[in-house]
């Protein structure tokens, strides 16, 4: 399973039910094949697929707002025992999800704040294409 990636293209928002459906199958394979307990990997799964609405709903929202370009949203996804691995990359403006400030309590029910809140590791890249790389990684619970 540690070789094997869910890789998926969205075209606008639209996309983001087909997603979820990939997702769902790349799910039950992965817990088919890993060692993870089954309530680890409930929890894994159902904060990354939050953030995944949040990332990808803001990304067309935002990034592709004034920019004559086609969207192209690429979205891979690792499981192994250890957790599972997002990586979103798009051509949209550029984007750095860093630059934004902690979000205090309040500001954690959406957006970046959620994000953060969700997962144990986020990392972001502005694509020397144009465009951006964000990867969101959650680890399994003890």
């Amino acid at each position: 399973m540690a070789n094997e990636n869910l890789s998926f293209t969205l075209r606008s928002i639209k996309d983001l039910d087909a997603l979820k459906h990939k997702l769902v199958d790349y799910q039950k394979e992965h817990l088919r094949l890993c060692a993870m307990r089954w309530i680890n990997f409930v929890v894994v799964y159902f904060d990354l697929k939050t953030c995944l609405d949040e990332l990808i709903a803001n990304i067309f929202k935002h990034g592709y707002r004034e920019l004559p370009v086609a969207p192209q949203v690429v979205v891979k996804v690792q499981g192994n025992n250890e957790g599972v691995s997002i990586e979103i990359s798009d051509n949209a403006q550029p984007f750095d999800i860093n630059a934004h400030p902690i979000a205090t309590d309040q500001e954690i029910v959406l957006g970046i704040g959620l994000i953060r809140k969700l997962v144990d590791q986020i990392e972001h890249q502005t694509l020397a294409h144009g465009g951006n790389r964000v990867t969101i990684y959650k680890r399994a619970a003890d």
